[in-house]
């Protein structure tokens, strides 16, 4: 099987954990490949499962499903159905609701003028997802049951870099009063070797982004300072 992804994704840091989960082997093709596949692909969409018969899985969720079906040992989904279904639920928010609301924060990072009343719904609207995330979590240490799942390859790349990104952009930090988000990554990453891999891999995507942010932001900053009428 071959796995097209990318290492700073949310949604493809799930689907890797699940694999490291059960120990499942897969072909990971390089950025450019990568890039190769998305202007061919119909669904223009990654992560992206290819089976060995050349059939696409898309969406990370399908994908976890898949992987969790074909292959049930180890599990890489909680033991009881009340979790999984508190995994799910907590997925789904984050991908649904939580992340879609982060856009502004995501342009004001990069430097971009965005209302103030944008930004002011966006911190409303994280605040909100926040909480209801904070509710079903258990983080003792992992996010949802008594083992690693594929759910707390959604919290790594959410508690890595929501803080980030808020710090980035000035803005105030998302986990105040949601205590067991803001302790989640210390704990997580001392109970499991697995969860420090998916950690070591969002970082080193995360500070590649930041230095590229930081290009834009100066390239926006020489644009500002340009007279009109020069190229």
């Amino acid at each position: 099987m071959k796995l097209y992804q990318s290492d700073g994704s949310p949604f493809a840091a799930r689907v890797r954990l699940a694999l490291y989960i059960k120990s499942i082997d897969v072909d990971m093709p390089d950025h450019e490949q990568v890039q190769a596949f998305l202007e061919l692909s119909p669904t223009k969409m990654i992560p992206a499962l290819e089976l060995d018969n050349g059939r696409l899985i898309p969406e990370s969720e399908v994908i976890c499903e898949y992987l969790e079906d074909r292959f049930p040992d180890p599990p890489a989904f909680p033991s009881t159905p009340f979790d999984r279904m508190r995994a799910r639920l907590i997925s789904r928010m984050f991908d649904l609701y939580l992340l879609p609301a982060l856009k502004p924060v995501g342009a004001a990072m990069m430097g971009q003028d965005i209302a103030t009343d944008a930004i002011d719904e966006a911190i409303a609207k994280m605040t909100l997802w926040t909480g209801r995330i904070e509710e079903w979590l258990d983080a003792e240490p992992y996010a949802v049951g008594e083992r690693i799942s594929y759910v707390d390859g959604v919290l790594i790349p959410l508690t890595l870099n929501l803080p980030v990104s808020m710090k980035l952009a000035g803005l105030p930090n998302p986990f105040e009063g949601r205590p067991k988000l803001a302790g989640y990554l210390d704990g997580v990453k001392q109970a499991s070797t697995l969860a420090r891999k998916i950690v070591e891999e969002v970082e080193t995507d995360l500070r590649k982004n930041i230095e590229l942010m930081g290009e834009v932001k100066s390239f926006h900053s020489r644009q500002a300072r340009r007279p009109e009428g020069i190229e």
